[in-house]
């Protein structure tokens, strides 16, 4: 069975190392975490927001 498209790219020189595999993977996983607790946290506590603007 041949490949339809003959992939050049990765299967013989520039192939990615098999030990970055799963640490690339863990970064991608810890920076959605960050990115998404920095979003949360802006979006629930905004900058602009003052406390004391009821008690006119």
């Amino acid at each position: 069975m041949e490949f339809i498209d003959n992939p050049q790219f990765g299967h013989k020189r520039n192939k990615l190392p098999i030990f970055l595999v799963p640490v690339l993977m863990f970064v991608v996983v810890i920076v959605g975490i960050i990115a998404s607790k920095i979003y949360v946290d802006a979006v629930l506590h905004p900058v602009g927001e003052s406390d004391g603007q009821s008690s006119d």
